[in-house]
């Protein structure tokens, strides 16, 4: 099913998979998408005319045409402009509401438990060069979705605290999300994390409260395989510190030169000198992690990290299939309607394509 499709002959099958999940009329009257139906009939109409403007890639006066042309609204551009502008917290329900109940308990839930990939995109408007929105999302691994997607502006950092923890989620992330305030947290919610750090991420400690030497230990690593320790995370702003490992992973000769020079060439470009711990630690993934050595050995725990790749892959199918990096809006009101219409026609399509995969032929 393509997105264009969604608009003609696929749109009753659409509505029918969404209305399982919520009530379209009810939450356009309590989100004020829908306060006036005069041009719009019914919050689905309103939604048809986002997806229109969002993944199917039509301009608003395109859209506002297509619609008076097949009697499904009737309004100018500018009212369909104003229309969508206060229908963004309503799109953003749906999101919520198509993911809630999504996961369900499967067999490839690791040891009962739910493992969580954590990573974040980033959307820019017409001619910006950075970033000005940011998908923040967890992936589930065990049913092969998306648990949790918040849209916030280029002010909002990434974080493990963005997506709700439950006691016994394990929660993978790149060096990005190495701050020991979130980790903290993930720990105090009942969770478990396993995160990659720089060799400046965090301030660690030996266990009996010294500054843990990092490097001394990389020098004294003669071997190919995991080095696996216990370290604490120092304590800040009055918070406990958190006890975790450290696991070291010796990277290849190859992959370490390469790294190696990747960091010269940040380096001349920004034209700083680069500190010789650097190039040591490129020669090293650096793994920090909460669950118990006995039950996650080193080498399964460097595994599971290696799964990152699963969340990286579903974001570019959403850029690829879906376009949703060529953000076409400048107003944020508008903005946030457009991405987040991707994201629902994303689930949706995704949901009723896996239906189809499980029925009998």
């Amino acid at each position: 099913m393509d997105t264009i499709s969604l608009l003609a002959k696929d749109w009753n099958a659409f509505v029918a998979q969404i209305s399982r999940f919520i009530d379209l009329d009810a939450t356009a009257a309590s989100f004020k998408a829908l306060q006036r139906r005069r041009g719009v009939k019914d919050a689905s109409s309103l939604l048809r005319l986002g997806l229109g403007y969002g993944p199917c890639g039509l301009s608003l006066r395109q859209a506002a045409a297509w619609a008076e042309v097949t009697g499904v609204a009737s309004l100018a551009n500018t009212s369909l402009l104003d229309r969508l502008r206060n229908s963004s917290d309503w799109f953003a329900e749906i999101v919520r509401s198509l993911m809630s109940d999504r996961i369900k308990p499967t067999n490839s839930y690791y040891d009962g438990r739910t493992i969580k990939l954590i990573d974040g995109s980033s959307i820019s408007e017409p001619g910006s060069k950075g970033t000005d929105w940011r998908l923040h999302a967890a992936y589930d691994l065990g049913s092969g979705q998306f648990s949790h997607i918040k849209v916030t502006d280029q002010h909002t950092a990434e974080s493990l605290t963005h997506a709700p923890v439950q006691a016994g989620d394990i929660l993978i992330a790149d060096r990005g999300y190495a701050k020991a305030a979130d980790l903290l947290a993930v720990n105090q919610q009942g969770g478990d994390f396993i995160v990659r750090i720089g060799w400046r991420s965090l301030r660690l400690l030996n266990c009996d409260g010294k500054v843990f030497d990092l490097f001394g230990k990389l020098s004294s690593d003669s071997g190919d395989g995991a080095v696996d320790v216990s370290v604490m995370i120092a304590p800040r702003k009055g918070r406990p510190a958190l006890p975790v490992r450290l696991i070291l992973l010796k990277k290849p000769d190859g992959a370490t030169e390469q790294e190696q020079r990747r960091v010269e060439r940040r380096s001349n470009r920004n034209q700083h000198q680069i500190d010789p711990r650097t190039l040591i630690a490129a020669g090293y993934v650096m793994i920090v992690t909460s669950l118990a050595a006995d039950a996650f050995p080193a080498h399964e725990v460097a595994a599971l990290y290696r799964l990152r790749w699963q969340i990286e892959i579903a974001f570019k199918r959403l850029k690829s299939i879906l376009h949703i990096d060529r953000l076409r809006a400048y107003d944020p009101d508008l903005a946030k309607s457009w991405i987040y219409c991707h994201i629902i026609a994303a689930l949706a399509i995704d949901r009723m394509s896996q239906e189809i995969l499980e029925s009998s032929p």
